[in-house]
């Protein structure tokens, strides 16, 4: 009975700390990307961001450059767009929920 009661404390503490984790990264996530304006360049953000998780070449939109940023468990994805030309911040989009 011990057993089982230790596995369900560790498990409830183990998922808490998870989704305070979760939470926390997407408040700062919210706050940065409130804070990032139109028209910074690519290193700008990447300086702010970090690295993002996807990158690429949108074909259908004429060849604009968009980077991705995740949270740790996908709840809240952050798409930013950059003209191809100028390479200047055109479009955020906050896919929270």
């Amino acid at each position: 009975m011990k057993n089982i009661n230790l596995l369900f404390t560790l498990t409830a503490i183990v998922f808490f700390v998870c989704l305070t984790f979760s939470a926390t990264q997407i408040i700062q996530y919210e706050g940065k990307f409130s804070e990032t304006t139109l028209n910074i360049s690519i290193e700008e953000l990447k300086e702010k961001w970090g690295n993002p998780d996807e990158d690429f070449i949108c074909q259908s939109s004429g060849n604009d450059r968009i980077l991705k940023y995740k949270t740790s468990i996908g709840l809240s994805k952050y798409v930013f767009k950059f003209d191809k030309k100028t390479e200047l911040l055109i479009l955020k989009y906050d896919d929270t929920f």
